[in-house]
């Protein structure tokens, strides 16, 4: 029965986007950077709703570098074939995908998202620092100095979109945050923040010509439970998470400026 309802639902949603696309068009192609921690699940259950199936293409987080390198070794017709390119490191697709689309990511006060990121680990199992972290009982503050993954717990927005070592991105950290934030506002339609998510949605729904979107719940999903809240944690803990992703704090100051413009009613058309 639940394979039934399950067919019916998806026969149902695909009837649906031909009729939205018969009245209003078809949406715009999309390409979606999906920063860990930072809603995006949320995002992609959004966004894939639009498209049909055999038009996304996935880039599987247990899976990331092999379904990146799968990308890129498809033809160009293929790639470009593709209306939802989405997932972590899709920003290294940008240049192999279709030139006409939208480009979207969401960023999160980067203090609070390596807080959600521990509390995260710490109850998932299937995490590869699960056992570790339990096991040696780390705390919240030991988990970030402890470099156990400095890809993703120490300056990951700036590495991440800048693609070099952490090691060079701290060793120049005025030109490291300056050549980021001139990348995502030179490359990005719309640059989101997690605490503004309604703003994020609306303005990539008139971007991308997304006639439906009113429809879906702003509740985050995947959001960690039971995790301590900011003003619960001490403070010299908060102090050490902001002193090891000092460059990601700077550039988080211009992205959260960034934010209210490319996702302001009069800017997004």
């Amino acid at each position: 029965m639940k394979n039934y309802l399950h067919k019916v639902s998806g026969v149902k949603n695909k009837l649906d986007r031909k009729f939205r696309s018969f009245f209003w068009g078809s949406p715009k192609k999309v390409l979606f950077e999906h920063i860990p921690k930072c809603g995006g699940m949320t995002f992609n259950h959004f966004l894939k709703s639009q498209y049909e199936d055999d038009k996304i293409f996935h880039i599987v987080g247990e899976q990331k570098r092999e379904c990146i390198d799968r990308f890129k070794s498809l033809p160009k017709e293929i790639r470009s074939n593709y209306d939802l390119v989405l997932g972590h490191g899709a920003h290294e697709l940008l240049e192999l995908t279709h030139p006409d689309k939208i480009t979207v990511t969401i960023f999160r006060d980067p203090i609070d998202r390596i807080v959600s990121h521990y509390f995260y680990v710490l109850r998932n199992p299937q995490h590869y620092l699960h056992e570790e972290i339990k096991n040696k009982k780390i705390s919240l503050e030991d988990y970030v100095t402890s470099g156990l993954s400095d890809e993703e717990l120490r300056n990951n927005y700036v590495t991440r979109f800048l693609q070099i070592p952490l090691a060079e991105a701290e060793q120049d950290p005025d030109r490291a945050v300056e050549r980021a934030y001139n990348l995502i506002r030179e490359k990005y339609t719309v640059v989101g923040i997690l605490d503004d998510i309604d703003a994020a949605k609306s303005a990539i729904a008139r971007a991308a010509n997304f006639s439906n979107y009113q429809k879906f719940s702003h509740k985050v999903l995947n959001a960690t439970p039971d995790r301590l809240k900011l003003q619960d944690i001490d403070p010299s803990t908060l102090e050490t998470i902001a002193k090891v992703n000092f460059l990601d704090v700077r550039l988080y100051r211009q992205i959260k400026q960034l934010a209210a413009s490319t996702t302001a009613p009069s800017t997004v058309q």
